[in-house]
């Protein structure tokens, strides 16, 4: 996923208007546009603004990680935390409202009983 498909994903799904994200910015619509576009790339000052607008780390908006609040997989994050992280991220934004819901019980369940498991050996 671009830079751009990153953005307007996440302003769609804040439920934000390009007209609101450029207010916040200090720029023009067509900025936001473009950067949606792909067709210019926001300066690292506005980029790291757009994250905190966004709710959003840089690196998720740059693709270096699938976890939206995470760091970079450069950050020293145990791999086997950083890819379940990034599981759970995709799941909620593949799964319906109640199939995530229902997928989150059941990994709490299943840490739990393995957690249970592993007291008693």
């Amino acid at each position: 996923m671009t830079l751009g498909q990153r953005i307007r994903q996440t302003r769609i799904r804040r439920g934000l208007t390009q007209s609101q994200i450029a207010m916040a910015l200090g720029v023009t619509e067509a900025n936001i546009s473009n950067y949606e576009r792909d067709k210019s790339i926001p300066p690292s000052e506005r980029l790291q603004k757009l994250a905190e607008v966004l709710g959003v780390s840089v690196d998720y908006l740059l693709g270096r990680t699938n976890d939206p609040h995470g760091y970079s997989q450069d950050a020293g994050e145990d791999e086997q935390l950083r890819d379940a992280i990034e599981f759970i991220t995709r799941a909620r934004d593949e799964l319906s409202e109640e199939a995530y819901t229902r997928f989150l019980e059941l990994t709490k369940k299943l840490a739990e009983a393995m957690r249970d498991g592993n007291k008693h050996k």
